[in-house]
C-alpha cells in the first residue's frame, strides 16, 4: 500500500439524495457510489462517493 492517505470529506446534504450528489460531482472517468442500507429497505447515514480508483473488479 506504501503512502497511501485517504482523503475524504463529510458534508451535511439535506437536499440532495445520494445519487444526485454523485451525478453532479462524478469525473469523466471511473467513479463508484455505495450506500450504507439497514434490513434491505431503510437508507442508513453514510454514503460513498469515490473517483479514479487504484484497481476495478469487473464480473
Amino acid at each position: 500500500v506504501g503512502n497511501l492517505i485517504p482523503v475524504y470529506l463529510e458534508i451535511l446534504a439535506d437536499f440532495e439524495t445520494p445519487l444526485s450528489a454523485y451525478r453532479k460531482i462524478r469525473p469523466d472517468g471511473e467513479a463508484f457510489l455505495c450506500e450504507s442500507v439497514e434490513g434491505g429497505e431503510h437508507l442508513s447515514r453514510y454514503s460513498f462517493v469515490g473517483c479514479n480508483p487504484r484497481g476495478i473488479i469487473r464480473q
